[in-house]
């Protein structure tokens, strides 16, 4: 779940809004599978549509593979587009804005305590779910797209938002760097502030 952590089990990919794959990258087939891949990604001219693009950047990045391209997140239209709306699941969005029903992934793989891992899911399961999620990206994006036109958010989202979904992956693989001498002075001076301000009050 954590893409700064987790391991990158597999990889789904759709085309079109009828065509979509999951391509394993457990064990021995995830390197070769990735290199496979490698000029897909890396291509700067391409397009990407997909669900939470950020988190999929930094897990490939990860793994040496950089996600260029412009990157059209289908959660981040539907923010622009409305910031009241749930834009945190897939079936939500596909209910709202065309009608389908969708499994979720609490209903797939259990919630909570009762949820299995991914990688103790079936390659067959994970496909059923996330080739699906990935055909339904390219279907909600042009219906996201209609919904921006209306709110007028359209140029919000194309220059503002799409760009900033690269850069916000990069911010969080770069991390922040922290000054521990500075942190350990500033530490000993809260301690004298909280010392003095205990004496003056007993």
């Amino acid at each position: 779940d954590d893409p700064m952590r987790g391991e990158l089990l597999a990889l789904a990919l759709a085309g079109s809004p009828e065509q979509a794959a999951l391509v394993p990258l457990r064990g021995g087939a995830g390197e070769p599978a990735l290199e496979a891949l490698r000029p897909l990604l890396e291509a700067r001219d391409r397009v990407f549509v997909g669900f939470d693009l950020k988190r999929s950047a930094i897990a490939l990045s990860r793994r040496g593979v950089q996600l260029s391209g412009e990157l059209r997140d289908v959660a981040v239209a539907a923010y622009v587009a409305n910031p009241a709306q749930v834009v945190d699941r897939p079936e939500v969005l596909a209910k709202t804005h065309l009608e389908r029903s969708l499994s979720s992934a609490a209903e797939r793989f259990g919630a909570g305590a009762k949820r299995r891992p991914f990688d103790q899911v079936s390659e067959a399961e994970l496909a059923s779910h996330f080739a699906e999620l990935a055909a339904l990206d390219h279907a909600l994006l042009p219906a996201l797209e209609r919904e921006l036109d209306r709110s007028e958010q359209r140029a919000i989202y194309d220059e503002l938002e799409v760009p900033l979904v690269a850069v916000l992956a990069r911010m969080e693989l770069a991390g922040v760097r922290i000054d521990l001498a500075k942190l350990a002075e500033l530490g000993k001076r809260l301690e004298h502030e909280l010392a003095e301000s205990r004496r003056r009050i007993f």
